[in-house]
């Protein structure tokens, strides 16, 4: 049965910022309600005729569960007529005529070409905005033929730069052609950052001056709205709890080595890194307890040690009857999870789609098993449980870390949410744990700084 919309105060502010402006952002932490703030805006214009058909488009898990389950979560968006497009291939007749077509952001080239050349959407919402970030990718240059001939443009995000600066360029263009950051990527790197980093003389990485971040907030104003975390309301207290998993000494001195030299003997196999990507993975590996190999062309596990395997099963024995996400990056990582949870008694799942993630907020799973590179964006999983525990941190991606605790940390969240990080102390996952941070920060400070100019504006009356 579907629900009256409640909602908070800056959400009825995000309603009237998309309703005033044809083109713009959402800046808004994970879990904020954006894609309620988007349905309730879609609706007020449809009454002024605005809005007559409106393309969304996520990420793929995203549009089959969290958009469909939130236009009929609400009464006032469950009569919207609904088309959901997800696959590869996407043929004129498929298209239909439904108020709200929702695509597949993979789907988009698909798309654009069967549309041949006519535009039937006077709305386009890009969701996930920051998965539009590489200007070059295909679904980039099919977003920006949709949006160009759009009449409105709406992005949505809570992770706008996770790398840096450098990732809004792309995404800023989608919503204003290049009119305030530049008209191609090299012209903003050229006008508004500086290298901080190289490799093989090659800048790898920028930053900004204190000076044009004032301006280039400043200049992102009109278009973006944004909200630090600590204002919003609904979020319930969130604490987070980092357990040490100490390596054996043999593992540790194994670490030490392959660190050092780029290889090493690893319980009786030589593994080696041709370079620095492969390295990273490597040691991560290490820091995990088992590593990929290689044996007659066949890739292989080698278990190096149970150091995270016992630290998941002491938080899980502590968490008593409360269910867990737990997120793993390789996928040997799984079969570990799973051990855990038959030699204690929970039902574990898999995180594979629509009716895995139905069961998890049924209760009907103990433990969810999760890849942060599929499960992490835009998924409402907080009515089954809310603890999330990272096996190991995604590879320095600050992006999907702070996506995936969104899962559980958002609006509608009814408990305290406990976050853990299995942490081996003395290896990367430090360092990935400081940068993710690190980033984070600066993310959060484009964030505050906007929205303390949206606080100037008269959109909050």
């Amino acid at each position: 049965m579907s629900q009256r919309f409640h909602p908070f105060p800056y959400q009825k502010q995000g309603i009237r910022f998309i309703e005033k402006h044809t083109a713009c952002a959402l800046f808004l932490p994970c879990g904020a309600g954006k894609s309620a703030i988007t349905l309730s805006a879609i609706c007020n214009l449809r009454r002024e005729g605005q809005a007559r058909r409106v393309l969304i488009t996520a990420p793929k898990c995203v549009i089959e569960t969290s958009w469909v389950d939130e236009i009929d979560k609400w009464s006032h968006t469950a009569g919207l007529t609904k088309k959901v497009l997800t696959p590869p291939d996407i043929k004129k007749k498929d298209l239909g005529d439904a108020v709200l077509t929702l695509v597949s952001r993979d789907s988009l080239p698909s798309l654009v070409k069967a549309l041949d050349g006519q535009m039937p959407y006077d709305m386009i919402v890009l969701d996930e905005l920051s998965g539009f970030k590489n200007s070059l990718s295909k679904r980039w240059h099919a977003a920006n033929t949709l949006c160009q001939a759009a009449d409105r443009v709406v992005g949505l995000t809570g992770t706008p730069a996770p790398k840096g600066y450098v990732d809004l360029w792309a995404q800023i263009y989608l919503l204003d052609e290049g009119f305030r950051l530049g008209g191609c990527l090299e012209q903003f790197k050229y006008q508004w950052l500086y290298p901080t980093e190289f490799y093989n003389d090659r800048p790898t990485k920028w930053d900004m001056t204190p000076a044009k971040k004032e301006r280039f907030d400043r200049d992102l104003e009109p278009i973006v709205m944004s909200i630090p975390r600590q204002k919003l309301q609904g979020l319930p207290p969130i604490n987070i709890i980092d357990v040490a998993a100490a390596l054996p000494s043999g593992a540790q001195k194994s670490y030490g080595k392959l660190k050092k030299n780029g290889f090493a003997t690893i319980n009786g196999s030589y593994i080696e890194a041709c370079d620095r990507e492969v390295l990273v993975g490597k040691l991560k590996q290490v820091a995990s307890g088992q590593i990929y190999d290689d044996e007659c062309g066949k890739r292989v596990v080698r278990k190096i040690h149970t150091a995270k395997k016992k630290a998941l099963e002491g938080i899980l024995e502590g968490t008593g009857g409360e269910h867990a996400i737990v997120f793993v990056w390789y996928n040997h990582e799984i079969d570990v999870v799973l051990d855990v949870c038959e030699k204690l008694g929970k039902k574990a799942v898999i995180c594979m789609g629509e009716a895995s993630i139905h069961a998890w907020n049924r209760g009907e799973i103990d433990v969810l098993i999760c890849q942060p590179k599929s499960s992490a964006y835009g998924l409402n999983l907080q009515a089954g449980g809310h603890i999330a525990i990272w096996y190991t941190l995604p590879n320095f991606d600050s992006e999907l870390y702070h996506q995936g605790n969104a899962r559980i940390w958002r609006t509608g969240q009814k408990d305290p949410v406990t976050i853990y990080r299995i942490i081996a102390p003395g290896t990367i996952d430090e360092q990935e744990l400081a940068v993710i941070e690190q980033r984070q920060d600066m993310q959060q400070a484009l964030i505050e700084s906007i929205s303390e100019k949206n606080s100037t504006c008269d959109i909050a009356a």
